[in-house]
C-alpha cells in the first residue's frame, strides 16, 4: 500500500489552485470556490468575521464553515497533485537546480528560503511608523514638525495600493548549482504571517521565467508596497526610486534593519516560480 504524502501547508494559493483544477475538474471547482469566495467576502482575507454580539453557537458555526473550506482546498490540491504526477520535476535538498527547465514547467522544489529583507523591512516600516505616529505621545515619543513630515513621506511612498495584495518575495539559499528560487507569496494566502515562509520548504508551482548569470532581478520593483509607477528604474522615475532606496537604506532608528545594497537585487542564475503551494512534510 502506497503511503500517502502528508503536507503541514504554509501556503495556499487557492485562486492559482482552481484554475489550474479546472483543467481536470471544471464541476468540482465551481462549487469549491463559490464556498470559498463566500467565506472570503466577510473580511476580505478568507477568515470569518465575528459580530460581537453574536452568540456562541454562530461563532462555533463560523469557524466549522472556515475549517470545512480549509479542508476543502487541501483536499482539492491533493487531487491537482495526483493529476499532474507524471509531469512534476522533483528538486528535493540533495538535487541541483539546472537552467534547462521551460517555462511553465511543474516543479516541486525543497530549500531553505528566506522572506526578502526588503520586503521585512517595508513590513516593519508601515506598522511600526503608524503606531508610532498615532500613539507617539501616548508612549512619550514626542515628535518635531519635521521629523513627523518625514514619517509621513515615509508611510506616503511605502503604503501602497490597499485594492493590491501585499506581496512577500521569498529567496532560496542557493544550490550546489549555484542556482536560486524566487516566488512571490500574496500576503492573503499565506498560513500566520511572512515568517511561516521562512526555513526549509517545498514549494510546488509553475516556471514563470528563468534568470541566467549576469542578469539581476530588482527586489524593490516585486514588493506592491511601492506605488506601481515607481516600480521600475525607467529614467523618468530613477531621481524619486533613487530617494526610496537612500530611505531604506537610512532608515529612522527603531523602525527595523537598514537593508543593505546587495539586498535591494538578486544575482542571476534564478528560476522564479509561480507559486501554488509552499508545505513541509
Amino acid at each position: 500500500m502506497t503511503i500517502p504524502q502528508l503536507r503541514n501547508y504554509r501556503y495556499l494559493n487557492t485562486a492559482r489552485l482552481y484554475d489550474y483544477l479546472s483543467t481536470f475538474e471544471s464541476s468540482q471547482w465551481s462549487e469549491e470556490t463559490e464556498t470559498h469566495q463566500q467565506n472570503s467576502k466577510e473580511t476580505g482575507t478568507g477568515l470569518p468575521q465575528f459580530d460581537r454580539a453574536a452568540n456562541e453557537g454562530e461563532e462555533v458555526r463560523s469557524l466549522t464553515k472556515q475549517r470545512v473550506v480549509s479542508l476543502a482546498n487541501r483536499h482539492a490540491f491533493s487531487r491537482l497533485y495526483d493529476n499532474l504526477a507524471t509531469h512534476i520535476q522533483e528538486f528535493d535538498e540533495f538535487t541541483d537546480l539546472t537552467l534547462d527547465v521551460k517555462k511553465g514547467s511543474v516543479v516541486e522544489v525543497t530549500r531553505t528560503f528566506t522572506p526578502s529583507p526588503v520586503a521585512s523591512l517595508l513590513d516593519s516600516v508601515l506598522q511600526l511608523g503608524g503606531m508610532l505616529k498615532q500613539f507617539g505621545p501616548q508612549m512619550g515619543q514626542d515628535m518635531d514638525s519635521e521629523a513627523l513630515r518625514q514619517l509621513d513621506l515615509v508611510l506616503a511612498l511605502f503604503g501602497g495600493n490597499s485594492a493590491e495584495a501585499k506581496v512577500i518575495p521569498i529567496v532560496s539559499d542557493r544550490d550546489g548549482s549555484n542556482v536560486a528560487v524566487l516566488f512571490n507569496a500574496e500576503d492573503v494566502y499565506v498560513d500566520g504571517d511572512a515568517e511561516e515562509l521562512g526555513g526549509e520548504l517545498t514549494v510546488f508551482g509553475t516556471i514563470n521565467k528563468v534568470i541566467p548569470a549576469g542578469k539581476d532581478i530588482d527586489l524593490l520593483a516585486l514588493t506592491k508596497s511601492v506605488p506601481k509607477s515607481l516600480r521600475s528604474s525607467s529614467s523618468g522615475t530613477s531621481v524619486m526610486r533613487n530617494a526610496m532606496v537612500q530611505m531604506l537604506q537610512n532608515v529612522p532608528e527603531g523602525l527595523g534593519n537598514p537593508v543593505a545594497p546587495d539586498q535591494l537585487s538578486l544575482a542571476g542564475p534564478v528560476l522564479i516560480v509561480s507559486p501554488v503551494a509552499c508545505y513541509t512534510s
